[in-house]
C-alpha cells in the first residue's frame, strides 16, 4: 500500500513540477513602471508612500520592480517626449498624474496600462465613465466639480456670517 501512495505522490510531483517552475519564473519577473515626476526631489513623501504601498503588496524596487523615472523639470510640454520614451522601453505600466501628463500618456499608447490621478477624468475625456472607464486607463479621479457645491454648502455652515467667498482657479483646467 505504501508503494502505491509513493507512486501517486511521485506521479503528482511529475505532473505538477512544470507548474511550480512556471510559478517560480513568474515570481522572478521584474516589472517596469514608467513614472513621470517633476524632479528627483519633488514630493518625496508621496514617492515614498507609493513605494511603500507597492512593497506591502510584494513589489520591491531593485528586486522585482524597476521604476523608469522621467523628469519634466517643470516643463510640461516635455510630457509627449517623455511618454514616447517610456512606450519605446515597453514598460509594464505607466503611472502619471495631472491632465497634461495623462493626455500625453493616452496619446502615446493604447496598449500599456495607464494608472492616473486626475481631478475629473470623465470631464476631461480621459475615461468614458467611472463605472466603466474603457480603454487602458484606470486610477483615481477626485471629481472636484461634482463636490464643489457640497463644499460651498459646508463652508457656509462653518462660516454662517460670511458674505463673500473668493475662489482661485486655473481657467484652463477643466476641473477648475
Amino acid at each position: 500500500m505504501r508503494l502505491i501512495g509513493l507512486a501517486v505522490v511521485f506521479a503528482l510531483g511529475l505532473v505538477l513540477a512544470p507548474l511550480a517552475v512556471e510559478a517560480q519564473q513568474q515570481a522572478e519577473k521584474v516589472y517596469r513602471v514608467g513614472w513621470i515626476v517633476p524632479s528627483p526631489t519633488a514630493l518625496p513623501h508621496l514617492q515614498a508612500a507609493f513605494r511603500l504601498g507597492l512593497s506591502e503588496r510584494g513589489y520591491v524596487e531593485g528586486k522585482n520592480l524597476i521604476f523608469e523615472r522621467r523628469y519634466h523639470e517643470g516643463q510640461l510640454q516635455r510630457y509627449p517626449e517623455l511618454m514616447t520614451d517610456l512606450v519605446r522601453l515597453q514598460v509594464d505600466t505607466i503611472f502619471v498624474s495631472g491632465d497634461q501628463g495623462i493626455k500625453a500618456a493616452k496619446d502615446a499608447t493604447t496598449t500599456i496600462p495607464i494608472v492616473m490621478v486626475a481631478c475629473d477624468a470623465v470631464a476631461t475625456g480621459f475615461i468614458s465613465s467611472l463605472a466603466r472607464p474603457g480603454g487602458n486607463i484606470t486610477g483615481v479621479s477626485c471629481m472636484y466639480s461634482d463636490i464643489a457645491a457640497k463644499r460651498l454648502e459646508l463652508l457656509g455652515q462653518m462660516l454662517p456670517k460670511a458674505r463673500r467667498i473668493a475662489l482661485l482657479i486655473t481657467p484652463t483646467i477643466p476641473a477648475g
